[in-house]
C-alpha cells in the first residue's frame, strides 16, 4: 500500500486486494448519497400521491405533469429537455397521462411528426395536489437543514450537474 492511501473498505474492518485512494471512497459515498436521496424522494412522493385524485400516479408521471402545466402548450422535445429525460421516457409518461385524461397530445400543424402536449382541465385540477405533494416531501427531506444549508446544497448539486454537462 502506498503511504497516504486508504483502502476502499477501510473503516469496514476488511482489506481489499488492492488499495485505492481515500478519494475513491468519498466519490462512491457521494454517488450513493445522491442515489439514496433520489430513491427516498421517489418512494415518499409515491406514498403521498397514492391518495385522492392522484391515486396511482408515480414520481415520473407527476414530474411530467408538472412540467406540462408549467410549459403550457409545448412540443415533446421541449418537454423532454425540461424534465431532463430522453424522448422514449417522456413519450411513455405522456401516454399514461393521456390515458388518465390529464393531458392531450396532438400532431403539429406544420409537421405531423412533431407532437404537442397540453394540460387538460382534469390535469389542471390536480396540479395543486401534485405540487403540494412535492413540497411536503421536499420540506420533510430538508427539515433538519437551515435555509443556508438548503441554499448550499442547491449550489453544490447544481455544480455537479454543470461539471458533468461540460464534459
Amino acid at each position: 500500500m502506498i503511504e497516504g492511501e486508504n483502502n476502499l473498505l477501510s473503516g469496514m474492518g476488511a482489506q481489499a486486494p488492492s488499495a485505492k485512494p481515500r478519494e475513491a471512497l468519498d466519490i462512491l459515498a457521494l454517488y450513493f448519497a445522491i442515489k439514496g436521496a433520489e430513491v427516498a424522494i421517489r418512494d415518499a412522493l409515491g406514498n403521498v400521491l397514492n391518495k385522492g385524485e392522484t391515486r396511482g400516479m408515480d414520481f415520473d408521471a407527476a414530474l411530467v405533469l408538472l412540467a406540462v402545466a408549467r410549459l403550457g402548450y409545448s412540443n415533446m422535445t421541449e418537454l423532454a429537455t425540461t424534465v431532463e429525460r430522453d424522448m422514449p421516457y417522456v413519450s411513455r409518461e405522456v401516454s399514461g397521462l393521456v390515458a388518465r385524461g390529464l393531458v392531450t397530445r396532438q400532431s403539429g400543424a406544420q409537421d405531423a411528426r412533431e407532437k404537442y402536449v397540453a394540460i387538460t382541465p382534469s390535469g389542471a385540477a390536480i396540479i395543486d395536489e401534485v405540487e403540494a405533494a412535492f413540497e411536503l416531501i421536499l420540506r420533510r427531506a430538508c427539515s433538519s437543514m437551515s435555509h443556508f444549508d438548503r441554499q448550499a446544497l442547491i449550489g453544490l448539486l447544481a455544480g455537479v450537474v454543470a461539471d458533468l454537462r461540460r464534459r
